[in-house]
């Protein structure tokens, strides 16, 4: 018996085959929640009312949260809780 002695096999870390798509080009990173989502409810409000006219929304000098109760608590210091003023009110929309 002849004992043959085989290379490893190249093994690629993870983050050496994420870079990479299946045709071996980079690939850029997913971007983090750009989009806002701190809404009250999915769910229409009135009509012809904006999150600009709702007695909840809270506005400072660089981003607008929804202040409603059930929110404040969840509230990041990221993109992924503030509210557009221009969005169509939710269900939870009062009027100032």
């Amino acid at each position: 018996m002849t004992s043959e002695v085989h290379a490893a096999p190249s093994v690629q870390s993870r983050a050496e085959v994420y870079r990479n798509d299946l045709f071996g080009d980079p690939v850029q990173p997913p971007r983090k929640g750009t989009t806002p989502g701190g809404y009250a409810s999915p769910m229409a409000g009135p009509e012809g009312e904006t999150c600009a006219t709702c007695k909840w929304a809270v506005r400072t000098r660089h981003y607008s949260k929804c202040g409603h109760p059930i929110m404040r608590p969840r509230w990041t210091h990221g993109v992924a809780t503030d509210i557009r003023l221009k969005t169509r009110a939710c269900a939870k929309w009062e009027k100032p």
